[in-house]
Protein backbone atom coordinates (compact mmCIF):
# COMPACT_ATOMS: atom_id res chain seq x y z
CA UNK A 1 0.00 0.00 0.00
CA UNK A 2 2.60 2.28 0.86
CA UNK A 3 4.44 1.61 -2.30
CA UNK A 4 1.35 2.95 -4.53
CA UNK A 5 1.13 5.69 -2.73
CA UNK A 6 4.28 6.67 -3.11
CA UNK A 7 4.26 5.98 -6.89
CA UNK A 8 0.96 8.01 -7.08
CA UNK A 9 2.57 10.74 -5.09
CA UNK A 10 5.70 10.42 -7.32
CA UNK A 11 2.95 10.80 -10.30
CA UNK A 12 1.83 13.50 -8.91
CA UNK A 13 4.83 15.69 -8.48
CA UNK A 14 6.24 14.99 -12.28
CA UNK A 15 2.42 16.20 -13.56
CA UNK A 16 3.32 19.28 -10.98
CA UNK A 17 6.15 20.15 -12.30
CA UNK A 18 5.41 19.33 -16.21
CA UNK A 19 2.89 21.86 -15.60
CA UNK A 20 5.16 24.35 -13.89
CA UNK A 21 7.72 23.92 -16.69
CA UNK A 22 4.96 24.17 -19.28
CA UNK A 23 3.15 27.70 -17.58
CA UNK A 24 6.72 29.49 -17.14
CA UNK A 25 7.80 28.26 -21.25
CA UNK A 26 4.11 29.90 -21.72
CA UNK A 27 4.64 33.08 -20.06
CA UNK A 28 8.19 34.00 -21.68
CA UNK A 29 6.39 33.00 -25.23
CA UNK A 30 3.57 35.71 -24.54
CA UNK A 31 5.91 38.04 -22.89
CA UNK A 32 8.82 37.79 -25.70
CA UNK A 33 5.82 38.18 -28.61
CA UNK A 34 3.89 41.25 -26.93
CA UNK A 35 4.23 43.81 -29.71
CA UNK A 36 3.82 47.47 -29.60
CA UNK A 37 3.64 50.16 -32.60
CA UNK A 38 6.69 52.18 -33.92
CA UNK A 39 7.08 54.77 -36.75
CA UNK A 40 8.90 53.73 -40.22
CA UNK A 41 9.67 55.69 -43.01
CA UNK A 42 7.76 54.71 -46.73
CA UNK A 43 9.89 56.84 -48.48
CA UNK A 44 13.58 58.42 -48.34
CA UNK A 45 13.58 61.42 -46.87
CA UNK A 46 16.73 63.28 -46.96
CA UNK A 47 18.15 65.61 -44.02
CA UNK A 48 16.38 68.68 -43.27
CA UNK A 49 13.18 67.90 -45.21
CA UNK A 50 9.79 68.66 -43.00
CA UNK A 51 8.70 64.96 -42.72
CA UNK A 52 5.09 64.89 -43.62
CA UNK A 53 2.18 62.41 -42.65
CA UNK A 54 2.32 59.93 -46.33
CA UNK A 55 5.81 59.64 -45.06
CA UNK A 56 5.57 57.56 -42.51
CA UNK A 57 3.83 54.41 -41.04
CA UNK A 58 3.01 52.65 -38.04
CA UNK A 59 4.27 49.06 -37.68
CA UNK A 60 4.35 46.55 -35.64
CA UNK A 61 7.40 45.12 -33.91
CA UNK A 62 8.49 42.98 -30.42
CA UNK A 63 7.85 45.28 -27.55
CA UNK A 64 11.70 44.32 -26.38
CA UNK A 65 13.09 45.33 -29.74
CA UNK A 66 11.37 48.70 -29.96
CA UNK A 67 13.76 50.85 -27.39
CA UNK A 68 14.51 54.29 -28.32
CA UNK A 69 11.82 53.77 -31.70
CA UNK A 70 9.03 56.89 -32.22
CA UNK A 71 5.61 55.56 -31.38
CA UNK A 72 3.79 57.61 -32.54
CA UNK A 73 2.87 59.57 -35.87
CA UNK A 74 2.68 62.91 -34.24
CA UNK A 75 6.10 62.98 -32.96
CA UNK A 76 7.60 62.64 -35.95
CA UNK A 77 5.29 64.76 -38.55
CA UNK A 78 6.53 68.42 -38.87
CA UNK A 79 10.15 67.44 -37.40
CA UNK A 80 12.94 66.73 -39.91
CA UNK A 81 15.10 63.94 -39.82
CA UNK A 82 18.97 65.30 -38.75
CA UNK A 83 20.75 62.22 -40.66
CA UNK A 84 18.60 61.18 -43.61
CA UNK A 85 16.08 58.09 -43.60
CA UNK A 86 16.56 55.65 -46.25
CA UNK A 87 12.88 53.66 -47.25
CA UNK A 88 12.05 50.92 -44.68
CA UNK A 89 13.69 52.64 -41.46
CA UNK A 90 12.91 52.57 -38.66
CA UNK A 91 12.56 56.57 -37.01
CA UNK A 92 14.62 56.51 -33.59
CA UNK A 93 13.82 59.51 -31.37
CA UNK A 94 17.65 61.07 -31.08
CA UNK A 95 17.26 61.04 -35.09
CA UNK A 96 14.70 64.04 -35.64
CA UNK A 97 15.15 68.09 -35.34
CA UNK A 98 12.97 70.41 -34.66
CA UNK A 99 13.30 71.94 -38.31
CA UNK A 100 15.18 72.09 -42.16
CA UNK A 101 17.74 74.96 -40.05
CA UNK A 102 16.98 76.77 -37.20
CA UNK A 103 20.34 78.63 -36.54
CA UNK A 104 19.22 82.31 -38.42
CA UNK A 105 20.88 83.40 -41.43
CA UNK A 106 21.53 79.76 -43.09
CA UNK A 107 21.06 79.13 -46.61
CA UNK A 108 20.93 76.45 -49.17
CA UNK A 109 22.96 77.61 -51.72
CA UNK A 110 22.91 74.90 -54.97
CA UNK A 111 26.27 74.29 -56.67
CA UNK A 112 26.99 72.99 -59.76
CA UNK A 113 29.74 69.90 -60.06
CA UNK A 114 31.09 66.96 -61.99
CA UNK A 115 31.68 63.48 -60.30
CA UNK A 116 34.90 64.82 -58.81
CA UNK A 117 33.96 68.26 -57.26
CA UNK A 118 31.09 66.62 -55.33
CA UNK A 119 33.08 64.29 -53.73
CA UNK A 120 29.74 62.01 -54.03
CA UNK A 121 28.18 63.16 -51.27
CA UNK A 122 25.05 62.26 -50.16
CA UNK A 123 22.69 64.61 -48.09
CA UNK A 124 23.29 64.97 -44.50
CA UNK A 125 27.06 64.30 -45.14
CA UNK A 126 29.26 67.29 -44.67
CA UNK A 127 31.45 68.82 -47.13
CA UNK A 128 34.70 71.82 -46.99
CA UNK A 129 34.17 73.81 -49.80
CA UNK A 130 37.07 75.10 -51.54
CA UNK A 131 37.58 77.87 -54.15
CA UNK A 132 39.28 77.18 -56.90
CA UNK A 133 41.08 78.64 -60.62
CA UNK A 134 40.22 76.64 -63.21
CA UNK A 135 41.97 78.84 -65.83
CA UNK A 136 45.34 79.02 -63.85
CA UNK A 137 46.92 75.35 -64.05
CA UNK A 138 49.84 76.82 -62.25
CA UNK A 139 47.33 77.57 -59.14
CA UNK A 140 48.84 75.90 -56.32
CA UNK A 141 46.25 76.63 -53.54
CA UNK A 142 42.23 76.29 -53.14
CA UNK A 143 41.31 78.29 -50.39
CA UNK A 144 38.61 77.44 -48.14
CA UNK A 145 35.56 78.98 -47.78
CA UNK A 146 33.52 77.68 -45.57
CA UNK A 147 34.15 74.49 -43.71
CA UNK A 148 31.87 71.37 -42.35
CA UNK A 149 28.78 72.68 -44.53
CA UNK A 150 26.08 70.15 -44.27
CA UNK A 151 24.71 68.70 -47.40
CA UNK A 152 20.98 69.19 -47.74
CA UNK A 153 20.64 67.89 -51.43
CA UNK A 154 22.56 66.34 -54.13
CA UNK A 155 20.54 66.20 -57.74
CA UNK A 156 20.98 64.47 -60.78
CA UNK A 157 20.30 65.41 -64.10
CA UNK A 158 16.89 65.40 -64.92
CA UNK A 159 16.82 66.87 -61.26
CA UNK A 160 16.17 63.48 -59.68
CA UNK A 161 17.21 63.66 -55.71
CA UNK A 162 20.64 61.11 -55.32
CA UNK A 163 20.24 59.22 -52.32
CA UNK A 164 22.21 56.22 -51.01
CA UNK A 165 19.76 53.92 -51.86
CA UNK A 166 18.13 55.86 -55.11
CA UNK A 167 20.50 54.97 -57.50
CA UNK A 168 23.44 53.42 -54.71
CA UNK A 169 26.96 55.21 -55.27
CA UNK A 170 28.18 52.80 -57.90
CA UNK A 171 25.32 53.37 -60.10
CA UNK A 172 25.82 56.74 -59.72
CA UNK A 173 29.39 56.79 -61.11
CA UNK A 174 28.52 53.90 -63.53
CA UNK A 175 28.39 55.07 -67.26
CA UNK A 176 24.60 54.10 -67.36
CA UNK A 177 23.63 55.26 -63.80
CA UNK A 178 23.03 58.96 -63.01
CA UNK A 179 25.52 61.49 -61.80
CA UNK A 180 25.71 64.34 -59.58
CA UNK A 181 25.32 67.50 -60.84
CA UNK A 182 24.67 69.73 -58.31
CA UNK A 183 24.84 69.63 -54.51
CA UNK A 184 22.64 71.77 -52.33
CA UNK A 185 24.65 73.06 -49.10
CA UNK A 186 24.03 75.08 -46.21
CA UNK A 187 25.60 78.07 -45.18
CA UNK A 188 25.38 81.16 -43.64
CA UNK A 189 24.05 84.27 -45.41
CA UNK A 190 27.09 86.27 -45.48
CA UNK A 191 28.80 83.27 -47.31
CA UNK A 192 26.03 82.11 -49.50
CA UNK A 193 26.42 85.35 -51.48
CA UNK A 194 29.98 84.77 -52.32
CA UNK A 195 29.21 81.53 -52.83
CA UNK A 196 26.66 82.01 -55.46
CA UNK A 197 29.46 83.73 -57.65
CA UNK A 198 31.66 81.30 -57.25
CA UNK A 199 29.58 78.86 -58.26
CA UNK A 200 28.13 80.85 -61.26
CA UNK A 201 31.90 80.59 -62.36
CA UNK A 202 32.26 76.92 -62.03
CA UNK A 203 34.98 77.42 -59.32
CA UNK A 204 34.11 75.90 -56.32
CA UNK A 205 35.49 71.90 -55.27
CA UNK A 206 34.30 70.30 -52.55
CA UNK A 207 35.75 67.89 -50.68
CA UNK A 208 34.09 65.48 -48.03
CA UNK A 209 34.76 66.00 -44.19
CA UNK A 210 35.40 63.01 -41.75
Amino acid sequence: MNRKIAILISLLLAVVFTLGILWTANSRYKEAAQTTEVVQTTRYIPVGEIIAEQDVKLIEVQEDAAKGMVTSMDAVIGKSPAVSLVKGQYIFKDSLSDGVSKEEGMKEVFIPVDISSSAMVMPGERVDIHLVDRNNREAQSAPVLYEKARVLHVKDQQGAEITPGNPSIKEATSPRGNVPVTVGVEVPGDIAERLVQYAYNDAVYLVKTN
